[in-house]
């Protein structure tokens, strides 16, 4: 995939420009942008692959290394779908000119709005086990599971099926996703419709809820990190409609983007992995000493 100023590229920038549109080529910029955050998923992968290793010790088993071994990769996707879809590349297959599949099945369907479902469904456990002394699973759990899954999944073959001169269609020449305007009101819309259901549950949490692990916390931290990178995507989608075209809004879009989703997931998670890296015998010791004294 070439990131340099062919022919082709200044064609591009050429048509836009003749259609109102100023652009800025894809270039070294969006290359730099999608290697960083590339290497920092790919460093992430050996902590991912730790936490699975250790998913027996206490403080890992309570947050779930397989909820959050999922929630790494809806951020690999999330990552794909946003980097495709404010266009740091040439689409080179059908697929990538698919600005449905990139847009509303990457980016929003498997990983933003499945990131808040699998939070959400952290959260309703912790209140579970802090406020009830019982674990979210069983029926309730997949009863949460299939429910969200489904409502996702059905929003994605409806918009499918629908024209894409009512939702989103790709633009030949220009290589660009063009939204109807009626259809990102309702991107919008379901975005915050999903992390709502979030802040929701991590409200109840906080005030009804005395964490004895920190994790309402680690809840909070990782909510307004979303709510800052959805604030400043609603903000620059409604403000600048076209920001795509222009290299440092597109590149400022991800990068608030990929830096909420990590924070959510290291808030949460990594104390739990420097715990049980650092301290992990003299940690077990004195959490099961506690256990005890709760006991007697």
């Amino acid at each position: 995939m070439s990131f340099e100023l062919t022919a082709k590229e200044k064609l591009r920038v050429a048509i836009a420009s003749l259609l109102g549109v100023t652009l800025d080529p894809i270039g070294h910029g969006d290359l730099t942008t999608i290697s960083i955050w590339s290497t920092l998923y790919f460093i992430q992968l050996p902590f991912v692959l730790y936490m699975l290793w250790k998913r027996n010790h206490p403080l890992i088993k309570i947050r779930g290394a397989g909820l959050f071994t999922l929630l790494y990769i809806t951020g690999v996707l999330f990552f794909v779908g946003d980097f495709t879809t404010n266009e740091m590349v040439h689409p080179t297959s059908k697929l990538l000119r698919n600005c449905v599949f990139t847009t509303v099945w990457l980016r929003s369907i498997c990983g933003q709005m499945s990131a808040y479902g699998l939070l959400t469904l952290y959260t309703i456990g912790v209140y579970f086990r802090n406020r009830r002394g019982m674990t979210f699973q069983g029926i309730a759990k997949w009863t949460f599971i299939l429910v969200i899954a489904g409502i996702n999944v059905s929003i994605g073959v409806i918009v499918s099926l629908m024209p894409e001169t009512r939702t989103i269609k790709f633009i030949g020449g220009m290589e660009i996703c063009d939204l109807n305007p009626q259809f990102k009101n309702a991107v919008i819309g379901l975005s915050w419709t999903g992390l709502a259901g979030l802040l929701i549950s991590a409200v109840v949490v906080n005030l009804m809820v005395v964490c004895k692990n920190g994790e309402a916390k680690e809840i909070s931290l990782a909510c307004l990190a979303l709510v800052a990178a959805i604030v400043f995507h609603t903000v620059v989608w409604y403000q600048r409609p076209k920001y795509p075209a222009r290299l440092a809004w597109r590149v400022a879009v991800v990068s608030v983007d990929q830096l909420a989703w990590f924070t959510a997931w290291w808030a949460v998670m990594g104390r739990s992995l420097y715990v049980c890296a650092f301290r992990g015998d003299a940690w077990v010791d004195e959490y099961n000493r506690k256990i005890d004294d709760d006991d007697k």
